[in-house]
């Protein structure tokens, strides 16, 4: 559940690029305090 504002962005852009605005979905990093959510928990089992 997203119920807090984002405390950090990650913002990608190319010098001269094309206009336009692509805007991905969230990245939950924790599910609680020092567990991570699935998708990131599956980033370290590879």
């Amino acid at each position: 559940m997203i119920d807090k504002p984002a405390k950090l962005v990650l913002i990608e852009a190319l010098y001269q690029g094309q206009a336009g605005l692509v805007l991905e979905p969230p990245l939950i990093v924790y599910e609680k305090p020092n567990v991570y959510t699935k998708e990131v928990s599956s980033w370290y089992e590879r």
